[in-house]
């Protein structure tokens, strides 16, 4: 399941109503790695794979 941060979701993951995994956003990933892109450049790779899955979404 992939959701916001919101803790009414907390119940979800860890067993109480139902059983799911937690997956994070994407979107949230991306921003932080745009954030380092001028001063770290190990991100650009990620950077890159994110852009391809972004792009594999556009196609269907």
């Amino acid at each position: 399941m992939q959701a916001d941060a919101a803790n009414v979701f907390d119940r979800v993951y860890n067993g109480r109503v139902a059983e799911a995994i937690e997956v994070g956003c994407m979107a949230h990933a991306r921003r932080r790695l745009v954030d380092l892109k001028d001063t770290d450049c190990r991100v650009a790779y990620p950077l890159l794979l994110i852009r391809r899955l972004y792009k594999l979404g556009l196609a269907d």
